[in-house]
């Protein structure tokens, strides 16, 4: 689909798409890393979760839990015509698009990122693991489809900003 200005919609989705795959293989990296320094845990016998952090662990899967509900938000503001970002200008829809995707893996990640925390300071494999396995649902359930991005450029009316 091209635009009017003569964007081309599916090349940018192409690309928005292949960058959001390579941070999704994140995860893979990730795992990799948690499994590498596991190993001395297993020698060592995995040690108990330290009590002093159990606050900070409930706090961290709560981050995770509302971390659905802050990509949404996220991703409505950046596609709404009241606040777009100040290098995007009203005819290019697919720019636009591609931050609001690859704002979308980022917040993912970050789930990702709080289970690594979270095992760095822990030990526990399991929490890695829980974490990992809710941003994998993340980026699955927000995983960029073309007919999306159709649907936006159909729906955007973006205004100048003032």
């Amino acid at each position: 689909m091209i635009n009017p200005q003569g964007e081309n919609l599916q090349s940018r989705f192409n690309f928005a798409r292949i960058v959001y795959v390579f941070i999704m293989a994140t995860i893979g990296v990730y795992t990799f890393v948690v499994l590498f320094m596991n190993k001395g845990a297993e020698a060592a016998g995995n040690p108990e979760f330290p009590p002093h952090l159990y606050t900070f662990k409930y706090i961290v899967y709560g981050l995770s839990v509302l971390m659905f509900f802050v990509i949404t938000y996220v991703r409505k503001s950046l596609l709404s015509a009241k606040n777009p970002p100040d290098n995007v200008g009203p005819g290019s829809h697919g720019a636009r698009f591609f931050i609001v995707t690859i704002v979308t893996a980022a917040l993912c990640e970050a789930v990702l990122i709080y289970g690594l925390v979270l095992f760095f300071l822990g030990k526990q494999i399991g929490d890695f693991y829980t974490l990992a396995s809710v941003s994998l649902a993340y980026f699955l359930y927000f995983f960029p489809k073309y007919s999306q991005w159709e649907e936006w450029a159909k729906e955007s009316t973006f205004g100048t900003k003032p």
